[in-house]
């Protein structure tokens, strides 16, 4: 992962000097624009200004990152491109004339752009030759762009016991389901001394080295905290802004403009609750986390058994038990069983980046034949594209080119495939 640093003004300078001499950035052709930015509806308010994306690009590193344009104050503008640059090279000089060999490849995801806020989201993949494994890089830059400067997560929340305590009660929910416990691992005082120094604010203690970052969305807080490589480098944990109590809030000005969405309940279907008699569910494989339309709501894999035959079903449920919304049918039930095989992964991400997380959900399939004749389990892979209308849609010809290459052997895996497409569903 990246070490982070307190930066002064000249180690800035320094890195922008040396990518003008010995890097190459250039503009990309696909701008993103607060009008036609794939849907994301993480814009807030129609923003005055828009976003274009550029490229670092030198010796095996390519690092991606956004720039600013048409905003009305243009030493504003260019001010807080500068941060931006700078903020998406920040370890440059770790490979610059290093003598390693070294691949990085960056790329970003607006998770929040409105007047007030630009949340930025760097992740990535660095191998360096020789080394044991590659490691997974995540960092991210906020601004607070009244102000015109960054903005870190002890901006907007006290770093003290009731910050903690909200975190441990669960309110969080794991972007990746399978880190869902690791929380669980840090004390009180690791979590202090790792969110005090989260997104590396000024007067943080270099000597400590942490690497944990915060991001905003339209409706949540989203914090990143080092976890052991075996586990994904890095863990991420969001909350709704509607559950964040105000003494808790750091800055009442800020807390202003962030207008949280609040929580609705979601419609139960036909005030119906799972019938346990007829779907087996797989606990290991359920989860409670937070869908944007729906709010908290506990995602349920099951095993059902139409004409006999042990297939696939997957639901949303309140607290209650209640039936919120029944998933379209999964790919792998259409020619295939699961006698022998299971649930794998579920993952909910943004695959598509428009603001509005899917369900990536990896399933062992067979022909249910016992003895000659059996096909062993294989993996299916299925994305449940959530959709502003408070539905999930496939896309059965992604599905298939997903599952005929076998991009379907990880989560990682299925995400790398489909960010290389352009998928638009709202």
């Amino acid at each position: 992962m990246i070490r982070i640093h307190c930066k002064k003004i000249a180690f800035i300078i320094l890195v922008l000097m040396i990518m003008a001499s010995c890097g190459k950035v250039s503009k990309d052709v696909s701008s993103i624009h607060v009008e036609n930015n794939k849907g994301n509806d993480v814009r807030d308010n129609q923003p005055s200004y828009e976003l274009m994306q550029e490229k670092y690009s030198e010796n095996g590193i390519i690092i991606k990152y956004p720039q600013i344009t048409k905003l009305k104050d243009n030493a504003k503008q260019k001010t807080l491109n500068q941060i931006l640059k700078a903020e998406a090279v920040k370890e440059l000089h770790e490979y610059v004339d290093s003598g390693t060999e070294v691949h990085v490849e960056i790329d970003y995801e607006i998770k929040r752009q409105s007047e007030r806020f630009l949340s930025v989201q760097y992740t990535g993949v660095r191998y360096v030759k020789d080394a044991a494994y590659p490691n997974h890089i995540f960092y991210t830059t906020n601004l607070d762009m009244k102000q015109t400067s960054r903005l870190g997560l002890s901006d907007l929340v006290k770093i003290e016991k009731p910050f903690i305590d909200l975190i441990k009660s669960g309110e969080f929910s794991a972007v990746e389901p399978e880190q869902k416990d690791l929380l669980g691992n840090f004390t009180q005082d690791d979590l202090i001394l790792a969110l005090a120094s989260a997104d590396v604010p000024e007067g943080s203690p270099v000597e400590a080295g942490i690497e944990s970052f915060s991001y905003l969305t339209s409706d949540s807080l989203g914090i990143s905290i080092p976890v052991a490589h075996a586990v994904g480098d890095h863990a991420e944990y969001e909350i709704r802004l509607a559950q964040i109590p105000d003494n808790i809030k750091q800055n009442k000005e800020l807390w202003t403009e962030l207008s949280p969405v609040v929580d609705q309940p979601a419609t139960v279907v036909n005030e119906q609750k799972l019938d346990t008699d007829q779907y087996e569910v797989e606990e290991s494989q359920s989860f409670q986390t937070t869908l944007e339309g729906f709010g908290k709501v506990r995602f349920v894999s099951t095993y059902g058994y139409p004409e006999g035959l042990r297939k696939f079903f997957f639901f949303l449920l309140d607290d209650q038990g209640h039936i919120l919304y029944p998933f379209p049918d999964f790919y792998g039930n259409r020619e295939w069983v699961a006698r022998y095989g299971g649930v794998e992964a579920v993952a909910f991400k943004d695959v598509n980046k428009d603001g509005l997380k899917d369900v990536i959900i990896i399933a062992d399939v067979d022909n249910g034949v016992h003895g000659p004749g059996r096909v062993d389990e294989f993996p299916m892979a299925e994305i449940y594209f959530q959709k502003k209308n408070k539905t999930f849609t496939t896309l059965p010809a992604l599905d298939q080119a997903l599952n005929d290459q076998e991009h379907n052997q990880t989560v990682k895996d299925v995400i790398q495939y489909v960010s290389e497409q352009r998928i638009i569903v709202n």
